[in-house]
């Protein structure tokens, strides 16, 4: 067996595997030079912990850098077939184990047959999802993308992105068919996507966006000293620093558009009524007394 550091790894779907039930699926992870030099041999057969019929786990995979990331389009959520994603790390459990270490659903409501995990990506401590058949206007699959980060050992939704409703396509766009992490930048491929504010109306062409992580507000604050709560939240949300004074707050979109308007406050801790706020993924600002600021990704459902 070649040095763990020297070892390439690649994944292969079966989604259609009947192991764990007819069309559970799995995932066939391959290292290089197992089983002699430039051999490519079987390392180990993934499968979900929670697999049931017609999850079709392994309809998408990817690897990058001790992760492996693979999408079950079919599974069901609460009784909503939604689909649902499975991230994998190397060495988890034990040396040379390829242990899961997070099972990921879709962020926000969940759309009958959206499709998340039809395509997935692995970024720096990153990992995005896609849902293109996830229907938000009621006029097509608009498509929607879920973020997600590695916080110590817990992987945490950061933002729900959906291109259609930040105005940049029509309806019915298909976004997130595809995925790809370059850097710090994600990058969402929408092939049925139509361009807005074109003269004559645009045909569909299809697009790929480009978003760069990094809020429009500067975080130089250790998020542990915040808390914001309950999150994703439905009618009201909560924060509380707890070792500093909040002095203002205001709540921005995916884009920066503002959603709040900064608010003075005194004291520890603030609330939001935001039984008005459409659902979807936000960014609150704070300001501390101490001239520190922070943001806090929030999903509203």
């Amino acid at each position: 067996m070649p040095c763990p550091w020297m070892v390439s790894f690649l994944v292969i779907g079966a989604p259609g595997d009947d192991e764990l039930g007819t069309d559970c699926g799995a995932a066939f992870l391959y290292g290089r030079d197992y089983g002699g030099d430039e051999n490519w041999g079987l390392v180990r057969k993934l499968l979900p912990s929670n697999g049931m019929a017609g999850d079709h786990f392994g309809r998408s995979v990817t690897i990058k850098d001790g992760r492996c990331l693979v999408g079950a389009p079919g599974r069901s959520v609460n009784g909503t077939q939604a689909g649902g994603a499975y991230l994998y790390e190397e060495n988890a459990g034990l040396p040379g184990n390829w242990g899961e270490v997070a099972y990921l659903e879709p962020i926000g409501d969940l759309g009958a047959y959206m499709s998340f995990g039809d395509a997935v990506a692995l970024g720096p401590d990153r990992v995005a999802i896609g849902a293109p058949k996830h229907q938000l206007n009621g006029s097509g699959y608009d498509g929607s993308v879920h973020v997600y980060g590695k916080d110590g050992e817990v992987w945490n939704a950061i933002q729900r992105i959906v291109p259609q409703q930040e105005g940049l396509v029509s309806v019915a766009s298909r976004s997130g068919n595809s995925l790809a992490f370059s850097g710090n930048k994600l990058l969402i491929g929408a092939p049925w996507a139509r361009l807005l504010g074109q003269t004559p109306m645009a045909e569909i062409t299809g697009a790929v966006f480009v978003y760069a992580e990094g809020p429009v507000f500067v975080s130089s604050h250790d998020r542990s000293d915040l808390r914001l709560y309950p999150n994703p939240c439905t009618e009201r949300v909560h924060i509380r620093a707890e070792t500093d004074n909040l002095v203002r707050i205001r709540m921005v979109d995916s884009v920066g558009r503002e959603v709040r308007p900064w608010e003075i406050t005194t004291g520890n801790t603030f609330s939001w009524n935001v039984v008005d706020v459409e659902p979807g993924s936000y960014i609150v600002q704070c300001e501390l007394a101490s001239g520190k600021r922070v943001t806090l990704p929030l999903a509203r459902q």
